[in-house]
């Protein structure tokens, strides 16, 4: 009984240490609680309630059908980058800047794995330009043109 005890105990404080830890990791995300109810449903937040500054771009945005359907139809990240620029300059800054937040982690996350699978001990001997030149290669969304640069190449070389 006292083992269950003791497990239970293990479990409750490793249980409150992942929610402080969550807590503390997340609190600027609670500040930002607001803004992210504007960026998530700009249709059916209370204009009243939101900066002034955003008040009347978000009146506009709520009145407008095409836009409506849009935000149905589309990404979020879509409907803000199709906004008027001039029209919705604070909705679409606002939507910069908390979209971004989330490709900066992802890309980080991304490239760091990408480093760690590249830089194992079997590839010991890499040298710090050989990762950096595959992670280039790993978290580029180019795509090599293969043909082109065959036809460039004046004379290929063959193998013997």
């Amino acid at each position: 009984m006292a083992a269950k005890m003791m497990s239970t105990d293990n479990h409750t404080n490793m249980i409150s240490t992942l929610d402080n830890e969550f807590a503390r990791r997340f609190v600027d995300f609670q500040k930002l609680a607001a803004e992210f109810d504007i960026l998530s449903s700009p249709f059916t937040t209370d204009f009243e309630k939101v900066p002034d500054g955003l008040q009347l771009e978000l009146i506009d945005l709520q009145c407008d059908s095409t836009l409506k359907e849009k935000f149905q139809s589309e990404s979020i990240d879509k409907l803000y980058a199709s906004l008027n620029e001039s029209k919705f300059a604070n909705l679409r800054k606002m939507a910069m800047k908390l979209l971004v937040l989330f490709g900066s982690t992802y890309i980080c996350e991304q490239t760091f794995s990408t480093m760690n699978i590249n830089k194992t001990n079997l590839r010991s001997k890499l040298t710090d330009v050989h990762v950096q030149s595959l992670l280039r290669i790993s978290t580029s969304d180019m795509q090599p043109e293969f043909k082109q640069l065959v036809d460039n190449f004046d004379r290929p070389q063959l193998s013997h």
